[in-house]
């Protein structure tokens, strides 16, 4: 009797190890998923900030074609430029 105590002591001891390992496995695992998400969000954030400075640029010069063209719609300057001129111009500053 005390054989089948001590069989199932001792089964219950290797499986209970083998469970806290696997824990911190998943603990590691866990923190290195965290880690790669918390770059994804400064790698996204980063690249909005530059998306929106060129956009901020992008207006910025659109406004001065307009002041320096006299024009008060977008669509007047599309009008005197041919649209892939006007991409181009765009683009460069």
């Amino acid at each position: 009797m005390s054989d089948v105590i001590w069989e199932t002591f001792n089964g219950l001891f290797v499986t209970l190890h083998k469970q806290g390992r696997r824990v911190e496995e998943l603990e590691t695992r866990l923190c290195e998923l965290e880690r790669r998400l918390a770059e994804r969000d400064a790698e996204t954030n980063s690249a909005l900030r530059l998306i929106s400075e060129r956009q901020a640029r992008t207006t910025a010069y659109v406004s001065e074609l307009r002041y320096k063209m006299g024009l008060t719609e977008v669509d007047e300057v599309a009008e005197q430029f041919d649209a892939e001129e006007f991409a181009k111009a765009v683009c460069q500053h």
